[in-house]
């Protein structure tokens, strides 16, 4: 075995075999003797207390190092003493810049201490004197490993700097919350999380002015709030009275309520000063306003229907509608200007109505709203302008309960035989003698569709769907499994919807010229599953002859299709479609 150590300075390395003792004496006069006692060969052992004393209590027996103490080490002293090889570095064997390592030989000093190998510089880490490591260079130094610089905030841009270390420098622009009247900074100690934003209420910033004084800054209102506005009432009610930041003034201008740029005549019974508006409420009603024959002054000259302009008020002066090359049209007005002429099914007596037209020269599909109407209406359609042709189809409103305007689709409407053109009368109706607010009537013009699963007319939305079935227009093949034998047969009508949100849909069918038949399938149309089917009973509603009501739940924006059967001859027909 071989084992090393530092003895007051001298290192020293004993190489025995399994039945001898290494002997370590840190006192150099102790090992001379040693020394001196086995080189004589008789004298009295100096060392037994170190040595394992002959079983006959005479001299020492001791065998020498019988394979010799050379350790190959250029710099070190190797004996063989009481039978024990000692190998003891000696320094002055090696250069003055070098000292006996007793396994490595001569080897220069190197570093004595970290702070020999400290290059100064603190982002490349914290240098070793650590001569013995693997990665040691040729003076014992150890590379530093690079500090880790990441704070951990969102705000700061980490980096590192050879004398100071880590750096944290903060970004303020990345703090911005969008509140004015905040500071915002990039401060990690303050913060609360990652970002390492704070932001801080600053009612400085909410500037007061001419016009408003006493804002404070509420981050969570999003901005300055409160404060008091200038009183600039002088008590007029025929003026609209203002603050002017720029002029740091308060303004009193006449009021003009409608926007028609005329201020009011009188406001309250109180006369104004300036004003020629008669209707202060109609944008409609104004000096230089066209006169329309509605029983009042409408260009407030103080004379009423005086070389008036009609107003589609009664049949005699129905409206014309004129559709665009792409075949639309608005046309609009108030209900308060017309008289309660024609009743319908779908509305309440004592109701106002407008009547309009349009002529047709080809088969078409014409689909009618009221949508942008602000007061509630109806609508009806007729062949001829009386009470009794409005009873073609009407329509109260496209989803009861939600909406309060209405729709009809007039489905393959066009000239009979021998006929060029046909004429579409149109009602505007209100829904009862209350409604007298503005309305706007849309009108869309398109070709007719087929009554097939490949080109239906859609109908998804609500609204009541009018149309004419004729055995020589119309061939189909499609029947209901409720359906009595007699009956499958055709025409039938095609149209396609999309399921409502509410997962539900109601069709009433209603015709004076044939029991109709309902069923609804789902993809693929002719093939689909059929989600309900309802025979027509021969029963009567509302003054039609026939009606028949269907029922059926549907999963939301999924696409089905309807089928109104039943017809041998033909006739017309409308169905209400209810969401």
């Amino acid at each position: 075995m071989r084992a090393w150590t530092w003895i007051a300075g001298v290192a020293l390395v004993l190489s025995c075999g399994p039945a001898c003792s290494a002997i370590v004496d840190a006192d150099p006069d102790r090992l001379a003797e040693i020394d001196r006692v086995d080189a004589g060969g008789g004298g009295t052992d100096a060392g037994r207390d170190a040595v394992t004393p002959p079983e006959d209590g005479g001299v020492d027996a001791r065998p020498a190092c019988a394979s010799g103490c050379a350790d190959g080490v250029d710099c070190t002293v190797d004996t063989c003493v009481a039978g024990v090889c000692r190998h003891v570095a000696d320094d002055g064997r090696c250069g003055a810049d070098a000292r006996c390592d007793l396994t490595g030989g001569c080897v220069g000093l190197g570093c004595l201490s970290d702070s020999e190998c400290d290059d100064g510089r603190a982002c490349n880490g914290r240098e070793l004197c650590a001569p013995m490591s693997p990665g040691a260079d040729d003076n014992g130094c150890v590379r530093g490993a690079p500090p880790s610089c990441d704070d951990g905030f969102d705000c700061t841009t980490d980096g590192c700097d050879d004398g100071a270390g880590c750096t944290h420098a903060p970004d303020h622009t990345m703090c911005g919350d969008g509140i004015a009247c905040t500071a915002d900074s990039c401060d990690p100690e303050l913060a609360t999380d990652e970002t390492g934003c704070v932001s801080v209420e600053d009612d400085s910033r909410c500037v007061s002015s001419y016009c408003l004084t006493g804002a404070t800054c509420d981050a969570l209102a999003g901005g300055c709030g409160g404060g008091m506005v200038r009183a600039c009432s002088d008590g007029d009610p025929c003026t609209s009275d203002s603050c002017s930041e720029s002029g740091r003034t308060c303004l009193h201008a006449l009021r003009d309520d409608d926007g028609d740029g005329f201020g009011p005549v009188s406001v309250g019974g109180a006369s104004c000063s300036g004003g020629t508006d008669c209707d202060d409420a109609d944008p409609r009603v104004h000096p230089g306003a066209t006169e329309l024959c509605n029983r009042r002054d409408d260009d407030c000259d103080g004379m009423t229907d005086e070389s008036c302009t009609p107003i589609p008020d009664t049949c005699a002066t129905a409206e014309r509608i004129v559709v665009t090359s792409g075949g639309t049209a608005t046309v609009g007005g108030s209900l308060g200007d017309f008289s309660p002429n024609i009743d319908t099914s779908c509305g309440q007596t004592g109701a106002r109505d407008a009547i309009y037209y349009i002529d047709v020269t080809a088969a078409v599909d014409v689909t009618i709203d009221t949508i942008g109407s602000t007061t509630d209406t109806l609508l009806a359609v007729a062949l001829d302008c009386s009470a009794a042709g409005f009873r073609l189809g009407c329509d109260d409103d496209i989803d009861t309960g939600v909406v309060t305007t209405s729709r009809i689709w007039v489905h393959r409407f066009g000239p009979g035989a021998g006929m060029t053109s046909r004429r579409l009368y149109i009602l505007v109706d209100g829904y009862n003698s209350a409604a007298t607010g503005p309305y706007t009537l849309n009108v869309t013009v398109s070709p007719a569709r087929a009554d097939t699963c490949g080109t239906p007319i859609d109908i998804s939305g609500g609204g009541s769907l009018v149309g004419f079935v004729s055995a020589a227009a119309i061939v189909g093949s499609q029947t209901g499994t409720c359906q009595p034998a007699g009956r499958r047969m055709s025409p039938e009508v095609v149209a396609t919807f999309t399921g409502p949100a509410d997962r539900g849909a109601r069709f009433t069918a209603m015709s004076d010229d044939f029991d109709s038949d309902l069923y609804v399938r789902s993809a693929p149309c002719a093939t689909g599953t059929e989600m309900a089917c309802r025979a027509g009973t021969g029963s009567s509603m509302g003054g039609y002859t026939y009606w028949t009501r269907l029922d059926v739940g549907v999963t939301p924006s999924t696409r089905y299709w309807l089928f109104v059967d039943g017809a041998t001859a033909g006739g017309a027909y409308f169905v209400s479609f209810e969401p």
